[in-house]
């Protein structure tokens, strides 16, 4: 009998040993500001902070957080092996990086599928030193060898993925080229997460040669599709050829962060979950954090985002919403400052006191001391007004304008706010959408709201002066009062005075929108860019979608 029940008790320990370990969170979160020997970032710390918050409040434990000087390749390294030994089928992992990129390029010893002169992306620690030249001194070999490439990381991310884990992986960061729109002469200078590219060393001068020349053959060159790994998500902040600033988030404030780590965290805290299912899709995290960040971006920055390639695996569950246990102890939290009602203007030259201003309703114009703590950069002599980003943003601007212009900039963050929780997709047609438009230019967007449903809408304009444009639907014009959502054109815009920064807006609901309809018609032509505002939040809804477009525009040479 004794013997019988200790047989049947080993069975069901076996049994239970052979179970599967259930689904876990996992995540390794980096943050470098305070770099040794490059330019020190403003936000990078922010970015990793406020994720991992995120992380810690969802319950989360298995967490691992590297700032500033413990952001080393070793530590890194043996963060990414232990969590990859640790990780089990069904796992979600998270890994993000915010820091400065580089592009470099392959020597004479590299990996045998790649050739020489072949560029390559990789992501910098707090320690790295770039060589100055060819030779690099023995002083600067260890600094050298203070990164990790991306074939690295798809390394590790291939590894996961053949385990049976969802990863995300975020890298807030940029690697070369430019913004995607010229600044104006004038702009404040910008801090951008990328350093200058650098001669590729001498054979034998980097430290990691052996390591990387062993790399296995890269199955999925510069993270192109990811089709040899349907598992990973990947979010960058830019393209390749692009850089990507710092900007003021919450706008108006005084706090750096990343635009995508910012959209990523407040996708992961819930709102990206756009159908409230407890599950945040690949797709959903698409529209949530591409909208989001142009939004914030102020249309300079389009995320990459892969896999591109739809299908299936868009359906895909990236990250889940559950409560993974109790919170680890409390942390020091990110500080959230909450922006004032008010606009700071740098003046360029001569110009009044603004502080003498008259007061305006439930808002406030200051005088900046620099261009970079500015919202616009105003020069009284020539009336043009561009913004810290190097935009021009209005013209033939005096003192009795700068109400205007400031009400543009609040409506500008209050779009941000609403499109952010109630996201839509509306982005420019066209082979060059970012150019400068002429005076009677015909210009075109596109909606996407993921749906095919019939939506109600409404698009207008806010002129870079604050004057608002009413524009669709015209029922003089026999335009539909509706639209189905999925990439709708609106493709019959002509491009008219004030000329500069203008702001298309397009709300959309399943539901009649002909209050607002009307309150922006009463708007058009003046300068009611708050007014407009208050119109679109008295017809909220919860199914409401709201999305803005950049566009600048000038008179015709």
């Amino acid at each position: 009998m004794g013997s019988a029940l200790f047989w049947r008790a080993g069975l069901l320990l076996l049994a239970l040993l052979s179970q599967p370990a259930s689904a876990e969170t996992r995540a390794l979160i980096v943050g470098i500001d305070d770099y040794t020997d490059l330019r020190a970032l403003k936000g990078a710390t922010n970015d990793a902070r406020d994720l991992y918050e995120v992380m810690r409040r969802r319950g989360i434990g298995d967490l691992t957080l590297l700032l500033d000087k413990d952001a080393t390749r070793a530590g890194f390294v043996g963060a990414m092996e232990g969590l990859t030994d640790r990780v089990h089928p069904g796992d979600i992992v998270l890994v993000s990086f915010a820091g400065h990129g580089t592009s470099e390029r392959w020597g004479k010893r590299h990996p045998d599928d790649v050739k020489e002169g072949d560029t390559y992306q990789s992501f910098l620690f707090v320690g790295f030193v770039p060589p100055s030249g060819r030779e690099v001194s023995p002083a600067a070999v260890k600094g050298f060898g203070e990164r990790v490439l991306g074939r690295e990381m798809r390394v590790w991310l291939k590894r996961l993925n053949d385990k049976g884990a969802q990863v995300l992986f975020v890298a807030d960061s940029c690697y070369s080229g430019g913004m995607t729109r010229a600044p104006a002469r004038g702009a404040a200078a910008q801090t951008v997460r990328a350093i200058p590219a650098f001669p590729t060393p001498a054979d034998g001068d980097d430290p990691l040669d052996e390591t990387l020349v062993r790399l296995p053959p890269d199955t999925d060159t510069e993270f192109s599709q990811f089709k040899a790994m349907p598992n990973v998500t990947f979010l960058a902040a830019v393209d390749r050829k692009s850089l990507a600033p710092e900007f003021a988030i919450p706008p108006g404030s005084s706090t750096r962060r990343g635009a995508l780590s910012y959209s990523v965290a407040r996708a992961l805290e819930g709102q990206g979950d756009m159908d409230g299912d407890g599950k945040i899709t690949r797709d959903e995290l698409y529209r949530f954090v591409g909208s989001n960040v142009r939004q914030i971006s102020q249309h300079r920055q389009l995320p990459e985002l892969q896999p591109s390639y739809g299908g299936e695996g868009s359906r895909a569950t990236v990250f889940s919403l559950k409560d993974d246990g109790p919170s680890p102890p409390q942390t020091e939290a990110l500080p959230v400052e909450t922006a004032p009602r008010l606009v700071r203007i740098f003046v360029d030259g001569v110009g009044p006191d603004l502080e003498t201003l008259p007061p305006m309703a439930g808002f406030g114009i200051r005088r900046a001391g620099t261009r970079e703590e500015a919202d616009y950069i105003w020069t009284p002599a020539t009336g043009r007004v561009i913004s810290p980003l190097g935009d021009e943003i209005a013209t033939e601007i005096g003192e009795a304008d700068l109400a205007g212009l400031a009400a543009r900039e609040l409506a500008r963050r209050d779009l941000i706010d609403l499109s952010r929780t109630h996201p839509l997709e509306l982005r420019l047609t066209g082979e060059r959408p970012d150019r400068l438009y002429r005076e009677s230019e015909r210009v075109g967007v596109t909606a996407d709201t993921g749906s095919r449903d019939a939506l109600h809408y409404v698009l207008f304009n806010i002129a870079g002066n604050g004057t608002v444009q009413f524009l669709y639907p015209d029922v003089g014009r026999s335009d539909p009062t509706t639209f189905a959502g999925d990439r709708t054109p609106f493709d019959d815009i002509n491009v008219q005075a004030p000329f500069g920064g203008d702001l298309f807006v397009l709300v959309a609901d399943r539901l009649p929108l002909d209050p607002l309809i009307e309150a922006i018609k009463a708007l058009d032509g003046k300068k009611a860019a708050l007014e407009a505002v208050a119109a679109i939040r008295a017809s909220e809804t919860e199914g409401m979608r709201l999305a803005t477009q950049g566009l600048f525009t000038a008179p015709r040479t």
